[in-house]
């Protein structure tokens, strides 16, 4: 449980960071997933189901299942409710697969296709891997014996906290969640960093701060979603050189982590260093090749860089991740005006 609310905290915190910080303003399209209830309009259907593990079928709580196409990988991702069910609506007719890949079990892919009719009431059972001796945190080779000493009344209001402002947009409940935790467990650093969100959609930027530096201090700087969240609040009010400084140590602290380059790239965007901007930003998708923010991203650089054949290839690549969301409309739009721009070019004598 203790890494299953891990990963459910650090999934929060990417979408918060992806919601809260504006993208530069041009090539701005946000990304979007596949979700909600119900079906959005003719030809999207709704694709549901149950995870449960295969030992005695009890229903499994904030599992992640990813919804990925045949063609262009990952469409979507939700995580079950307390009694093991997920959904994704306004999905497309086509081939998926559905994936989970949950600590301490046997990787799922199930493949679900239709054409008009969706499949309901899938079962997806998870069997405990043979070699499976306990969670793991992050990369780390042994059981993280912080997350087992946490008190119970503090993960509960960081659960409460986490839900009331990603579900309910209810940010200053959040606040006092949070609070609530960290009174419990000061060494919470996470209910920090979260905390910092919350300020941040709050628009109170200087608590927004104090919360985030309180989170990277008290996690001896070695939490690097606290350090790439500061980094993306000091590019958003353009204090890129601050925020380079702490993108790099973020770098520093998981040369493996998407975000960590993303956010380096980012302020040395702003900075006006357009080819350590693109080396970033191409290092960011490697590591994590489905993350469509990262095109947009470069789709940024390679603008300002006048490269513009390389900025097609960023909005083809965000239009295969995300190719069915309102934003596509504009992204489509924009590599029209792009072509338009080409063709309109004259060639020096």
């Amino acid at each position: 449980m203790a890494v299953t609310m891990r990963r459910l905290v650090r999934s929060a915190a990417l979408a918060a960071i992806a919601c809260a910080i504006a993208w530069p303003a041009a090539a701005q399209i946000p990304s979007t997933d596949i979700g909600g209830g119900g079906i959005s309009r003719r030809g999207r259907y709704v694709v549901s189901g149950t995870v449960r593990e295969a030992d005695g079928e009890r229903p499994l709580e904030s599992v992640e299942v990813v919804l990925r196409t045949l063609s262009t990988g990952n469409a979507a991702s939700t995580f079950t409710n307390s009694n093991g069910n997920f959904a994704f609506s306004d999905v497309p007719a086509g081939t998926y697969y559905l994936v989970v890949e949950e600590e301490g079990y046997e990787p799922v892919q199930e493949e679900v296709n239709f054409t008009n009719r969706p499949p309901i009431a899938i079962q997806l059972s998870l069997k405990r891997a043979a070699t499976y001796t306990g969670p793991k945190i992050g990369s780390g080779p042994t059981v993280s014996a912080r997350e087992f000493s946490i008190p119970r009344r503090a993960r509960e209001a960081m659960e409460r906290g986490l839900t009331l402002m990603n579900q309910k947009a209810d940010f200053k409940g959040g606040v006092e969640q949070f609070q609530r935790a960290v009174r419990e467990y000061p060494q919470y650093y996470e209910a920090f960093m979260h905390m910092g969100i919350a300020y941040m959609k709050m628009g109170d930027a200087a608590k927004s701060e104090q919360a985030l530096r309180t989170s990277i201090d008290v996690s001896q700087r070695k939490y690097v979603d606290a350090l790439f969240s500061l980094a993306a609040v000091y590019s958003s009010e353009k204090r890129f050189s601050e925020a380079e400084a702490l993108a790099r140590e973020a770098v520093k602290v998981d040369p493996d982590s998407s975000k960590a380059h993303q956010e380096l790239a980012r302020a040395l965007h702003g900075l006006d260093q357009s080819a350590a901007a693109e080396a970033g930003a191409l290092e960011a998708a490697r590591i994590q090749a489905d993350d469509p923010q990262t095109y947009l991203l470069l789709a940024n650089i390679h603008l300002k860089m006048r490269s513009y054949p390389a900025l097609i290839r960023d909005l083809d690549t965000y239009l295969q991740l995300s190719p069915n969301g309102p934003e596509a409309d504009q992204a489509r739009r924009m590599r029209e005006q792009i072509f338009e721009h080409m063709a309109n070019i004259q060639p020096r004598n």
